[in-house]
């Protein structure tokens, strides 16, 4: 099985500094080559099914005036595209292999920038699940599960848990909620790679496909746009993380 990490898009922003450029066009064009390296990878690995989970902040949202400034496009326009190319993305990956797709809520999606005022599942990001549950709706290949806040799925009799990052959910509450302990506890938020292990669970945290914009910048925050494709062997005996960087 390969699970395909897609984590803090950020549709919408407009990024124009020294250390990178991210723009609607950039987006596709990440989404084209992370796509390809994909396919790729499903052949030589002969995969049999892919899982593609979303790890939230699909679009850059309007939450504080910056993102309002520094933006592309309108916060409609970018939940739309957002979906567009996560379904032709999703598309072409399931010409070769069958899809299951997962997405968690990030913050940047929220209704508004007060947290008091949110609530979890008025987040933009169920717009992109109800349109791609349309979309795949007659696929046999594809199956689109709806947004969550948190969700556990389970993979060769392990517990794979998904969270955006920003409510910092310990392993000792995922293993509470959902009476065992997780194998992979897959998160974004904090737009760089890292793996940690703590007891029997590997925490992994996959980059951004953004990369480094003005917030970042202003506090010397540095690192490369990146996405994260994991193999694993029904045996669990071969695990393999691949981060995939961009330019």
């Amino acid at each position: 099985t390969m699970i395909v990490s897609l984590a803090d898009l950020h549709v919408g922003a407009f990024v124009d500094n020294i250390l990178n450029k991210y723009n609607i066009d950039v987006f596709k064009n990440r989404m084209k080559e992370f796509k390809n390296k994909v396919i790729n990878e499903i052949i030589y690995w002969n995969v049999e099914k892919v899982i593609i989970q979303n790890l939230g902040d699909s679009i850059n949202g309007n939450i504080n005036m910056a993102n309002r400034i520094e933006s592309d496009c309108g916060l409609v326009d970018s939940v739309a595209i957002a979906t567009q190319e996560i379904a032709n993305f999703i598309k072409d990956i399931s010409e070769v292999s069958t899809v299951e797709y997962y997405q968690v809520y990030g913050n940047h999606s929220n209704m508004f920038k007060d947290k008091t005022f949110n609530i979890e599942e008025e987040n933009m990001e169920r717009f992109i699940t109800w349109g791609l549950q349309n979309i795949f709706s007659e696929s046999v290949r594809v199956k689109i599960h709806s947004a969550e806040d948190v969700i556990g799925y389970n993979l060769y009799d392990e517990l794979i848990c998904l969270q955006h990052g920003h409510q910092q959910i310990s392993i000792e509450k995922l293993t509470d909620k959902f009476k065992r302990v997780p194998r992979f506890m897959y998160c974004g938020h904090m737009h760089n790679f890292k793996i940690t292990t703590k007891g029997n669970c590997e925490e992994i945290q996959v980059g951004c496909m953004l990369g480094v914009d003005s917030y970042a910048f202003s506090k010397g925050f540095t690192g490369r746009p990146s996405q994260l494709i994991s193999i694993v062997s029904s045996d669990w005996e071969n695990v393999s993380h691949i981060p995939v960087y961009f330019k």
